[in-house]
């Protein structure tokens, strides 16, 4: 692994917040520590997936509808979601 990943995956793994990025097909590129956890899920399991391998149909759909919204409509999108019965608010 290159420093600059090395350096990238520490600082994004120490930030309590869930952040993470997804190609164009909807595919985990990054997942940090934070929605790893959230997900119970290691890094592993996440990148390269889309939320329906990782998620319940029903959560997959709203993540997916989000996405899509924010694709078209090329905006900060903040939902609150339901997942494994815990409310998830931005």
């Amino acid at each position: 692994m290159h420093i600059m990943a090395i350096r990238d995956r520490v600082f994004l793994d120490s930030v309590p917040d869930i952040i993470f990025l997804k190609d164009k097909k909807f595919r985990y590129l990054i997942s940090n520590k934070a929605n790893n956890a959230l997900l119970h899920l290691t890094n592993v399991d996440v990148i390269g997936h889309t939320d329906f391998y990782i998620m319940d149909e029903s959560t997959a759909k709203a993540c997916r509808a989000s996405d899509e919204q924010v694709l078209r409509e090329k905006i900060i999108v903040a939902n609150e979601e339901i997942m494994d019965g815990h409310i998830l608010r931005p």
